[in-house]
């Protein structure tokens, strides 16, 4: 199976997302990574620094996110099932 997640941008476009590493992460967020639940059962991949860097409010992500009503996210987003970032995690054990 092809594996695949979304990068949910600011502008509320969506892109494929398909470079499953730390560093394809971190490109695609702007910088380093949290990883935060969305209640889809999702994982949301968002910028640790992006409320610091002033980086502007993901909409989309925010209302993914568990706790969206009380913490906005920002920036790019990376959203992946459990099970690629599973699989992610099981690489790096490599």
């Amino acid at each position: 199976t092809p594996r695949m997640a979304l990068v949910l941008k600011t502008d509320n476009t969506q892109i494929p997302f398909d470079t499953f590493t730390l560093e394809g992460l971190q490109a695609a967020v702007g910088g380093l990574i949290e990883v935060c639940r969305a209640h889809t059962g999702h994982v949301l991949i968002c910028n640790e620094e992006g409320k610091n860097d002033g980086l502007p409010l993901n909409r989309l992500a925010t209302a993914l996110y568990v706790y969206g009503g009380d913490d906005p996210l920002v920036g790019d987003v990376v959203l992946l099932s459990r099970r690629e970032w599973d699989a992610m995690n099981a690489e790096d054990d490599d």
